[in-house]
């Protein structure tokens, strides 16, 4: 009996045991733990500083960290901090010294900060000197010494690929200078070329580790090993070498635009790196300091693991990499990462200054330590993995397959050239202008390219029917919407299916000069009736502003008009004019911001169009009604959805927690109520053109819920360029089209 009890007892204590260290495992993953244990590393690196003044890439790595934090959470007390610091440097890069021992590149590490506050506050101070500083002919840059400029010692070294590379592509996403972008492709590839392993996966640190007789070594028992080959006849690849590699290589990723010829190049390094990286994990999460070798220094290792954790967990976030296959990976590294914090904050085990594998003890870290725990932070962050639940997903490639049959089976036209589809299922209004191009706006936006899955013959048909809706004014005819929103819509389709207007346009003259422009924006747009009204600037203002007609002086004249007409205590369009409805500003700006974003114009307002969209969704998750939806086509919740998209680019991390929230009640609501019952009244091509553009920013707003297994990215109505192609879609003669 006594054995008894006592047994009981020994397994009631095991089980609370269990549970509780089951909690607490759990806990270091949700937001609010990883915001914690961020503040407390920061809170203690910044009061106990390695030195006083650093403007290089130790502290330049720690800051790369804290804006990482800012980005995430939206927490402006990092942002502020890493203003200050870079105000005390005057916004200024550290001179290289001459000769061949400092590299131009690592110059460049406390430069990503810079620019990155740039994009949070523009103003241009904030990167003049970095501008200046890569074309000084004094100093070591790329303009004055473009083979080496970033070696360091008369080596390339793998480290650089953190340093420097990140801060082209970032200073290309912000000034769109193309050769910010050809400099870092040769600092890169270069570095690539002679320091990458392809039979591991991995980089060497530089040419010094390259092995030397390995094969000969491995078998000498008398061996003791060098810094080429370990006492175990193996190669030395250095974690936090590799760490400094994949970390520089997502940083490139985040401000390369996806369109740029070597993109997907750079995403399958990454894979590659990913998997090889995986395969040498430790078991308690730790990369060790010789990724060749466990047993050349074998301790657990921070500055390494939190380069990786932060690159693992950006490709799992940004969906380059597999979240099933890398989760786990990514969840043991940043357990061992937190149980290495102390209790004042400190990220211990760190290895020291160097350029190898070497031994590390507990109490050893750094500046850069806490910077690559603090970037890890960042993306643990983001992926929010409190919320990672038995949620309801969507494969939104069986989307594509239901509206492809849906369109087929009531839409397309039976015996007709190709392109003929029906407005509307049955025998509604046949073969009409916006069946048309509804079609070919839907078939886009999901992904499709004309001029790959068409022949030639079924493209020339397609564009032949649109045209013959043409009017020798350069409008359209139909009985669907007013002329600018058709003429909108034709470019939209005619520019993915390569064709062009058959007729010059002749109701640009209504607004083609300065003076005349004002007038038409006073008067023909309806400013308290802006969901409607904003049509003309849709498919009016804004065609016109991308053509070949439109002047600079015309396009600052739109710009400094649609400005000055912002209520700057809200964000929306127009000050003075009260709206009809809730409905009114932002379906008004939905049909605006789009020029903002096609000519590189900062929106001067987001956050508060962000506060607006937050306070604006209804109790039943949507913005128009639930019960209005699936009848109107749920474009003011497609409006809304797209403000947050567009919003949040400019200001990065603003209630990004809310947003998400938000974007999750939507998901909630179209998962269980809108999209099952989508097709039940039959819809017409207009509101199919509304869901697939939902589906779309679903995708781009919450992708591990709305993903597509074939790895397609849809886009939306109002961002694609592709919808946007006036210049090759325009007539400019008397008759075109042919």
């Amino acid at each position: 009996m006594k054995n008894s009890m006592i047994l009981k007892i020994t397994l009631i204590a095991l089980t609370v045991l269990s549970v509780f260290f089951t909690v607490k495992a759990q806990s270091i993953y949700t937001q609010e733990s990883i915001k914690k244990v961020m503040d407390k590393v920061n809170t203690y690196q910044l009061n106990h500083p390695w030195t006083e003044f650093d403007d290089n890439w130790i502290r330049g790595t720690y800051y790369a960290g804290v804006m990482s934090c800012y980005f995430a959470t939206g927490d402006e007390t990092y942002l502020d901090q890493s203003e200050k610091m870079c105000s005390s440097l005057n916004w200024t890069l550290p001179a290289v010294p001459a000769g061949p021992s400092s590299s131009g590149g690592n110059m460049l590490t406390m430069g990503q900060t810079m620019i990155q506050c740039y994009m949070v506050r523009p103003e241009k101070y904030k990167i003049r000197s970095i501008i200046d500083h890569l074309e000084d002919p004094k100093i070591k840059n790329p303009v004055s010494d473009p083979y080496s400029w970033y070696w360091e010692g008369g080596v390339r070294f793998v480290d650089g690929l953190f340093t420097g590379p990140p801060a082209l592509a970032m200073l290309y996403s912000v000034t769109k200078n193309e050769k910010y972008l050809q400099w870092m492709e040769a600092y890169f590839w270069d570095v690539y070329g002679k320091l990458y392993d392809p039979t591991e996966d991995l980089f060497f640190r530089d040419k010094t580790m390259f092995p030397e007789k390995l094969e000969e070594r491995k078998n000498d028992p008398e061996w003791k090993g060098n810094k080429q080959v370990t006492a175990n006849g193996k190669k030395v690849m250095w974690s936090r070498g590799n760490g400094w590699a994949i970390a520089g290589l997502v940083r490139i990723l985040e401000y390369l635009p996806m369109d740029h010829g070597n993109y997907k190049r750079y995403e399958l390094l990454l894979q590659r790196m990913a998997k090889s990286l995986k395969e040498r994990q430790s078991e308690e999460g730790f990369w060790y300091p010789n990724l060749a070798d466990p047993d050349d220094a074998h301790v657990k290792e921070t500055s390494g693991t939190g380069f990786i954790t932060y690159g693992l967990a950006y490709g799992i976030n940004n969906r380059i990499l597999d979240k099933e296959e890398y989760l786990p990976v990514v969840k043991k590294a940043w357990k061992s990462l937190t149980d290495a914090v102390s209790e004042e904050g400190k990220v211990q085990w760190g290895q020291l200054v160097g350029d190898r594998p070497s031994d590390v003890t507990k109490d050893d870290s750094h500046e850069y330590v806490s910077g690559t725990f603090l970037l890890a932070a960042g993306e643990m962050y983001k992926m929010n993995l409190k919320d990672d639940k038995a949620q309801k997903k969507m494969d939104i490639a069986d989307v594509r397959k239901d509206v492809m049959d849906y369109i087929e089976k009531e839409l397309q036209g039976v015996d007709k050239p190709y392109g003929y589809y029906r407005q509307y299922p049955g025998d509604g209004e046949k073969y009409g202008l916006y069946g048309s191009l509804d079609i070919a706006l839907i078939r886009t936006i999901m992904g499709e390219d004309f001029k790959t899955s068409l022949t030639d013959k079924q493209r020339r048909e397609w564009i032949d029917h649109i045209n013959s809706f043409a009017l020798k004014d350069g409008s359209y005819k139909s009985t669907w919407h007013n002329v600018p929103h058709r003429n909108g819509m034709v470019i939209s389709a005619l520019g993915p299916l390569g064709g062009k207007k058959k007729y010059p346009t002749k109701f640009y003259e209504d607004f083609n000069t300065v003076d005349k422009l004002v007038l038409y924006l006073d008067n023909e747009v309806d400013w308290a009736q802006l969901w409607g009204g904003s049509l003309q600037i849709w498919g009016g203002i804004i065609p016109y502003s991308l053509s070949q007609q439109a002047t600079k002086k015309w396009k600052r004249a739109v710009f400094n008009y649609l400005n000055e007409n912002l209520d700057p205590t809200t964000g929306w369009w127009k000050k003075g004019v009260k709206h009809t409805n809730s409905f009114q500003p932002v379906g008004g700006g939905a049909h605006m911001w789009p020029i903002y974003q096609l000519h590189n114009k900062p929106f001067p307002y987001p956050k508060n169009v962000i506060d607006g969209i937050l306070s604006l969704q209804l109790e039943d998750n949507t913005w128009y009604g639930a019960n209005e939806n699936i009848r109107d086509g749920a474009y003011l919740d497609l409006d809304n959805l797209y403000g947050y998209a567009y919003m949040k680019t400019l200001a990065p991390g603003y209630r990004e927690k809310e947003i998400e929230e938000s974007v999750t009640r939507y998901g909630d609501y179209f998962l269980e109520d809108f999209y099952p019952n989508f097709y039940s009244n039959k819809p017409n091509g207009h509101k199919l053109l509304a869901l697939v553009s939902i589906v779309g920013l679903l995708q781009e707003l919450d992708p591990d819920r709305f993903y597509d297994s074939e790895g397609i990215d849809w886009t939306d109505i109002f961002s694609d360029p592709r919808l946007y192609m006036v210049k090759e879609t325009e007539c400019l003669q008397p008759e075109c089209g042919k």
